[in-house]
Parts: C-alpha cells; sequence; structure tokens
C-alpha cells in the first residue's frame, strides 16, 4: 500500500522553516494557508489541485464551516500545537479577506484614521508590520487583532463590508477571543483584541455582551500585571500603559452609559500621580526598539495643556467623573450628605479645567472634543445629582429651591455648549466619533426630557441632540436606538 505521508517536507514548509506533516497530496500547513504544495518526490504532485480545492474553501459555505464558532470550539477542546493554532486563525483571516473582498492594508490605514485617534492603544506602525508577515509567519495573536480591527472599523463611503456579514464576522470574533483567553493569556493582542471586541458589541447595543468581554479583559490585565508600577523604557511598555487605560476608560463610560443597571466598576480608580499615557502622536510615530524615553505626564487636578496627549486628556476626564460619582455616593450614603460647599468646589473645578482645555488646544477641535465631552458629562452627572438628590443641609425651602435653580441653570448651560458642539459637523467627521459622544448625548437627551417633564423647562438642544444621535447611528447603532427613545419620551 502506497504510504500517505511524504519522506521530506514539502517545498513551501521546507522554504519557510516550517514544521510539515508531509501528507500527500498536500500538507495540512498548505491546505490551511491555499498555498501550493510540491514534495518534489515521484508521483507526490498527483491530484494537488483536486486535493486543494476540496481542502481550501474557496465558497461561502466552507469558509463558514472553516471559521464558525463550532469550529473554534472543536479546536479549543482538542490537544493542539501552537503551531496549528497559529495556521488555523491565520487561514480564518485570509477566508474572511476573500470573502468580503477587504484590501487588509487599506483597512488597518481606516482603522487608524477612525478608531486610533481617540482610542490609541495599539501602536499603527508595528500592526501593519505584524500584519505583513502572517504570510511568512502565522501567527494566532496577529490574526485575531486583525480580525478585530475589521469588525470595529467603520466601512468606507464604497462600503468594506456589506451589513449583513458583520453579525457572522461578530460572532466569528467571539469565538477567537474566548480561544484566545484559553490559548494565549499572556498576549497583549488578546487584551486589545477583546477591547476592541468590547467596543462593537457596545456600539451595537449589546450591553450584557460587553460588559462581560471587558470584565474578560480587566482580569486579563491584572493577571498580567498592566496596572503594576513599571520603569517604562520602550513604546512598547508605553503600549502596555495605554492599554491598562483604554481598560479604566471604557468601564467607566460603560458604568455611565448602563443607566438601567446597578453594577460595580471592573478597575478600582485612578489616584493623583499615576502616570498618564505619553503625547499620542510621538508614540504613534515612533518605530526605534531602543530606549524611549519621553516626558510622561501625571493625573492632576488641574488642566494638563498642550503638553499631552488626547488619550492623556480622556483619562484624566474621566478622573473627574469618578470624582463627581464619589461625591454623589456620599450624598446618598450619609445623613448629612455632602455639603453644599464640597460641591461647589468640585463645580468650579470641573469648569476651570474645562475652559483650560479649551484655551489651551485653540482650534485644535477634534483633540478638544475627545476630552471636552468627558468633561462635559461630568458637569452634567454632577448638577443631575444635587437635583435628584438635594442637600439635607439646606436651612430652608428658599435655599433647596435655589440649590435646585442652580442646578438646573448649569445643566441648561451645559445642554447648549452640546448644541454648539454637535452643529459642527463639517468639523467633527461621525465616522471619527468617539464612543464617549455617544454616551454624552444619551446624557443630555435624558436630562433634557427629565427638566422638560419634571421641570417645565423646554430645553432647545433636545432636538439638535436627537438629530446628531441619528447622524451618529451610521456609525453607532446603539445611536439610533437612543434617538428612537428620545423621540418618544419627548
Amino acid at each position: 500500500m502506497q504510504s500517505t505521508r511524504s519522506l521530506n517536507a514539502c517545498i513551501a514548509c521546507s522554504s519557510h522553516k516550517r514544521k510539515c506533516d508531509r501528507l500527500i497530496p498536500v500538507c495540512r500547513r498548505c491546505a490551511l494557508r491555499n498555498l501550493p504544495c510540491q514534495y518534489g518526490g515521484p508521483g507526490a504532485m498527483q491530484n494537488i489541485s483536486l486535493r486543494s480545492s476540496q481542502t481550501v474553501p474557496n465558497s461561502l459555505e466552507p469558509a463558514s464551516r472553516w471559521c464558525s464558532p463550532y469550529y473554534f470550539h472543536q479546536f479549543a477542546t482538542r490537544a493542539r500545537g501552537a503551531d496549528e493554532l497559529d495556521d488555523c486563525l491565520t487561514s480564518c483571516l485570509f477566508v474572511k479577506l476573500r470573502q468580503f473582498n477587504i484590501d487588509l492594508d487599506r483597512a488597518i490605514t481606516r482603522y487608524v484614521q477612525c478608531v486610533h485617534p481617540w482610542l490609541p492603544m495599539i501602536h499603527p506602525i508595528f500592526l501593519r508590520q505584524r500584519v505583513a508577515s502572517l504570510r511568512d509567519a502565522p501567527c494566532a495573536e496577529s490574526a485575531s487583532l486583525a480580525l478585530h480591527v475589521l469588525l470595529i472599523t467603520p466601512p468606507e463611503p464604497t462600503s468594506i463590508i456589506p451589513d449583513n456579514r458583520l453579525p457572522s464576522l461578530y460572532n466569528e470574533c467571539k469565538s477567537i477571543f474566548s480561544l484566545m483567553q484559553v490559548s494565549r493569556p499572556d498576549r497583549l493582542a488578546t487584551i486589545q483584541s477583546g477591547l476592541l471586541l468590547s467596543i462593537y458589541e457596545r456600539g451595537i447595543g449589546h450591553f450584557p455582551g460587553s460588559y462581560t468581554t471587558l470584565a474578560s479583559c480587566a482580569s486579563l490585565g491584572v493577571v498580567n500585571g498592566l496596572r503594576q508600577s513599571h520603569t517604562y523604557t520602550s513604546i512598547f511598555d508605553e503600549e502596555k500603559r495605554r492599554v491598562w487605560w483604554a481598560i479604566y476608560l471604557l468601564d467607566r463610560l460603560f458604568y455611565h452609559s448602563d443607566e438601567t443597571i446597578d453594577r460595580t466598576f471592573l478597575i478600582q480608580n485612578a489616584q493623583l500621580g499615576d502616570e498618564l499615557p505619553a503625547d499620542d502622536d510621538l508614540w504613534s510615530r515612533t518605530s526605534d526598539l531602543g530606549p524611549w524615553t519621553p516626558d510622561i505626564p501625571r493625573l492632576s487636578s488641574d488642566a494638563l495643556g498642550r503638553k499631552v496627549g488626547c488619550f492623556a486628556l480622556q483619562v484624566q476626564a474621566v478622573y473627574f467623573l469618578d470624582m463627581v460619582l464619589q461625591s454623589t455616593k456620599s450624598q446618598l450614603a450619609t445623613p448629612a450628605g455632602l455639603s453644599e460647599l464640597d460641591t461647589h468646589k468640585l463645580d468650579v473645578l470641573i469648569r476651570r479645567v474645562t475652559m483650560d482645555t479649551i484655551n489651551a488646544f485653540d482650534k485644535d477641535w477634534e483633540t478638544l472634543y475627545r476630552a471636552v465631552v468627558i468633561f462635559l458629562l461630568a458637569l452634567m452627572e454632577l448638577h443631575k445629582g444635587m437635583l435628584m438628590t438635594p442637600s439635607n443641609n439646606a436651612s430652608s425651602p428658599a435655599s433647596r429651591s435655589e440649590s435646585a435653580s442652580t442646578a438646573t441653570a448649569t445643566i441648561e448651560m451645559t445642554l447648549n455648549i452640546l448644541h454648539d458642539i454637535v452643529r459642527m459637523d463639517d468639523v467633527l467627521k461621525v465616522q471619527r466619533m468617539p464612543l464617549a459622544a455617544v454616551v454624552l448625548l444619551q446624557k443630555a437627551g435624558s436630562m433634557a426630557c427629565w427638566l422638560q417633564i419634571n421641570h417645565g423647562r423646554r430645553v432647545e438642544a433636545l432636538q439638535p441632540v436627537i438629530e446628531s444621535l441619528e447622524r451618529a447611528s451610521r456609525r453607532w447603532v446603539v445611536a439610533g436606538e437612543i434617538a428612537s427613545q428620545l423621540r418618544i419620551t419627548s
């Protein structure tokens, strides 16, 4: 009987110095990667074309089988080598690229243009290099990251991915992330993939799924020591720091967007003096593998100014959001509540830092926009708390009424600022809209409706907020759902 294995490795595996199982007529590695498999021995080339067409997925049905959640589950439950996992996920990536007719380099460029500016946690230069090397050196974590980049990146006007394909891609990414948690839990790319998946889930309104995914990322971050204090000496150390701050940022934004769900934070509060991300542009453009010692800003209660990047500003804004939540909890937890003086100090502090940030960035509207929306959210949450839980220290009904009037006026002022921001569509592109903007619009719309119903205040900003949410639905599906709810309420 003729042997089913060749005596030698195939030419493709030998040339790339990869392990070959020597199966005839096509080895597993070549079949997975859709490569011509040649052994060179007599009779070894028989039926290669037939076997290749049967093994490699070229139609939608076989491709869905190779990249299905069931296939990944079967893969995870069997003892597999590292090379097989690398080949499996890399093959899945190329299958998807063929299905969607996508140029991967263009998709990454689109990601860098639309997602990276407001969540710079993946180094763009090394992302390109890692993805470019996949054909010669399959890598499970790089392929997983590339698939999640495809999932989260908004389509071009000509549409990169048909809308009806996104649900299947989402299910596959969900399964891949689960597989990577088991197989490669110590890889930073595994956490980065999970964060992109969590953002996508939040963007389509799948709140329980996004929270569960983010919780997995937070656990992996703690286990891998991302929160621990390090001496940052390279751009890779900086990337780890950015991934941790991304978990913190998303955790707080998701918390404030879940108005009907009572849950706790996934990670602890930031502290004054914590090291923030370095300048975004400097880090994104640096590819030197040697020592890297940029100026590292620290979390402060004052405006950071132009010396820091947008990501650091967003983290600082979320820190103020934490301060507001702590003050609101103090009002509810203690009999005396938070004193009006303390509330006033926090109000003045947030206003001052917001205005200092606006003045520091002058006409750099996009950088300004990403941070200011979170500062405005903090200001709105503070005065919402004052209205919902009026201070017990007020000595008279007149004093309580004055406090409520001040809070109402501040919320209306915040809504008017937002009214001006949402009309800047020529500067603030929908495809580059950060998820934080949707959270702010959601809160603003809810507060405007609440003021109309409970205080008889007709808020002119409500209609522009709804219209802005409807425009944002071209990027974030959940924005359209929020807009519909606000129209019904108003």
